[in-house]
Order: structure tokens, then C-alpha cells, then sequence
């Protein structure tokens, strides 16, 4: 029986051996301290009003005392929530058993799993508040049976990290025998159990994924194609739109510069010491992004993509082709949900070749495919 406490976001089911149970709950020690403090938040207060009205001393101004305890019931009742949540989790062969418990009463309910659509894999970005979240952002990597009703659907695992996410995903698939559903950017792409380890190549080959490629057209702007050797070599455009616009950018670390070094005195300086530190940092990403062009090998066997200068080309990143599970245009979590080209092989997922347009993306994904299925 695997025991899980909700005080945080992350967790996982285990459906290692079925039947399996799983238990979800949420911190005592936290219940506990919520009705601590609801009985001195809305406690005092009313039996302050309580006392008024014994004595024959209650006055109409004394009426705000009533929003402490008000407040201070919902602290209560929320910490009694806490503390009697109590989900149970049945997993078997063929239905699902779920028995929620709480202060607010008692549900149950049972569900086929034929009743499923699949396990789905998706992810969420949220950002934290506060001092400690400081506004910081973060994405929760979800994998969840997904019913046509909301109610019935069943959290798998969440976590803020990406390790290990897709392998969990593909396990409960086979462990539950349902489709593996992967949600990208409005779109979710569905793969039987059966083909979960197969390569894009053997998709092809069996007529399971379709190819929309023509050779024979010109590319969109900003590619540049020609063959090296029995690989096909794609040029493709630099990040930045224009210089004129990226140089812009160097306006924010000029002005700290002058406000540091010509308007201020002594600790203002340091200002000035910043703003030159930032102008040379975004200064050699713009001369890189000049002189540095990203370009894609298209082999049978294997992409190879990197960035080529006068001077050289950069190791960049190998796939091989009979790794390569899928091959498409989605959002991508690591790139704040802006299209990329997405590369499944195996256990990973990678984003690659953001800032190019939606249909330089699509036409790099169908010349991909259509070289490495040997169309």
C-alpha cells in the first residue's frame, strides 16, 4: 500500500504489482496548528461578543469582532478537513475504486477501466507567490487517467521535474493496458500500447504515421539546402528578427552604464560596473547569433544538429533514427510553451530550434521524417 501526503505537489502511484492501493492524505501536524490558530484568530473575538451579549454590554461598533470569527470558522473547519481527508485508490486489472472521506462527507465510486481514454501525459506552469516563490515560475509534469468526465479522472504522479517523466508515463500505460496520450499545445497525439518502443521509422513503415512532404518544392524562407555527402544539410535562419532590433537590447546596460559612471558618485559606480558586465554578455551573444548558424544533418540513420561558423562547427547533439519515437511541432515546457520541433527517443524529449516560425517548424519536421523513413 503506497501512502501519500498532499501538504506538497509531488508524488507518484505505484502500480508496480495489481491490484495496487493507494492512499492519499494530508498532514495532521499542519490540521492541527490551522485549528490552533483558528481558536485565537475567531476564539477571542467571540467570546469577547459572546461575553457583550451576556452582560447586557454589546454595542453595534462591536460588530466587526464578527469578521475574526468568521474568518476564524473557515480556519477551523478547514483544518478539520485536513486532518479527516482521507482518499483510498483501488487499482486492478479492470476497474478503478475510489473512497474519498472527509468531515463533508463520504464519497465512493467504481469505474471500468475500459472506460478510459488512456493515460495522459501534460504538463502545467504556474508561478510561485510570496517572498520565498519571489514570482518565480515552474511547470508540474502530470500524468493522469483521463475519463470524458472531470470527476472521475485519477492524478498518476505530478512532480517539478521532468526526470523520469516520460518512462512513468509509458509504465502505466503498459501497467494499465490503455492508450498512451500525450497532450502538446491544444493537441494530444495517441499511441496503443503496442507502440510505445517503436521508431518513427517503423510507424512509417506500417502506415501508422502519415508523411506530408514534397521535395520537389522550395523550402520556406530562411532554409538554406544542399547535400554533403549522402547526408542533407540545412542551414537554418538565425534567432534574432534584425539587428537593428537586437541591438536594442543593449540600451537597458548603456543606460546603467552612464547612470553608474557619469551621474553618481562613489556606490553608483557599482551600478556602472553591472551595466558593463550585461553589455558584454548580450554583446557576445549577439556577435554568436551573427556568425553561428544552426544547421541540421539529415541522415537515414541519425540527425545531427549543431551550429557552423568559418572556424568550425560545434559538437552539437546526435539521434539516432532507430531511437527516434516521435517527431513533431508542440510547445515545449522548457521553452515556456513556445513552439519547438519535440524529439522523443527512448526515456527523453527535447525541445529544439525555437524562434523559428510555425511553418519553417512544420517543414523541418516532415523533411526530418521523410529522410529518416527513407521516403
Amino acid at each position: 500500500m503506497a501512502r501519500t501526503g498532499l501538504s506538497g505537489k509531488e508524488y507518484a502511484v505505484d502500480l508496480s504489482q495489481l491490484p495496487a492501493t493507494h492512499v492519499r492524505t494530508h498532514s495532521k501536524v499542519l490540521g492541527v496548528l490551522l485549528i490552533m490558530f483558528s481558536l485565537l484568530w475567531g476564539g477571542i473575538p467571540g467570546a469577547a461578543l459572546i461575553h457583550a451579549l451576556l452582560t447586557g454590554q454589546f454595542e453595534p461598533e462591536m460588530l466587526f469582532l464578527g469578521i475574526f470569527v468568521a474568518i476564524g470558522a473557515a480556519i477551523f473547519l478547514t483544518g478539520l478537513w485536513i486532518i479527516t481527508f482521507r482518499k483510498k485508490i483501488i487499482f486492478d486489472e479492470s476497474e478503478i475504486t475510489v473512497d474519498k472521506k472527509s468531515i463533508f462527507g463520504h464519497k465512493f465510486w467504481q469505474e471500468p477501466l475500459e472506460r478510459y481514454k488512456g493515460v495522459l501525459k501534460r504538463t502545467e506552469h504556474h508561478r510561485s507567490s510570496g517572498r520565498r516563490g519571489g514570482g518565480a515560475s515552474y511547470t508540474l509534469y502530470i500524468i493522469e487517467l483521463c475519463h470524458d468526465e472531470r470527476t472521475k479522472r485519477v492524478r498518476l504522479f505530478t512532480s517539478r521535474s521532468r526526470e523520469g517523466f516520460r518512462s512513468r508515463w509509458k509504465d502505466y500505460a503498459r501497467r494499465l493496458e490503455l492508450p498512451a496520450m500525450e497532450q502538446e499545445g491544444g493537441e494530444t497525439i495517441t499511441r496503443e500500447v503496442e507502440d510505445l518502443d517503436k521508431s518513427v521509422r517503423d510507424m512509417v513503415a506500417e502506415g501508422k504515421l502519415g508523411i506530408d512532404f514534397d521535395p520537389t518544392e522550395a523550402p520556406p524562407e530562411g532554409f538554406e539546402v544542399k547535400r554533403e555527402g549522402n547526408a542533407l544539410c540545412l542551414g537554418l535562419s538565425n534567432r534574432h528578427k534584425s539587428t537593428l532590433g537586437a541591438a536594442l537590447m543593449l540600451i537597458v546596460p548603456v543606460a546603467f552604464i552612464y547612470l553608474g559612471f557619469f551621474l553618481t558618485e562613489g556606490r553608483g559606480n557599482m551600478l556602472g560596473l553591472i551595466g558593463v558586465f550585461i553589455f558584454l554578455l548580450l554583446l557576445g551573444w549577439l556577435i554568436w547569433t551573427t556568425v553561428a548558424r544552426r544547421t541540421v544533418l539529415l541522415y537515414p540513420e541519425k540527425i545531427h544538429i549543431f551550429y557552423r561558423t568559418r572556424w568550425g562547427d560545434t559538437k552539437g547533439k546526435v539521434y539516432l533514427s532507430e531511437a527516434i519515437e516521435d517527431v513533431r511541432v508542440g510547445s515545449a515546457a522548457e521553452r515556456h510553451g513556445r513552439p519547438a520541433l519535440i524529439i522523443a527517443t527512448g526515456d527523453n524529449k527535447e525541445a529544439l530550434c525555437g524562434g523559428l516560425s510555425d511553418e519553417q517548424l512544420v517543414w523541418l519536421r516532415n523533411c526530418i521524417l521523410a529522410v529518416i523513413a527513407g521516403e
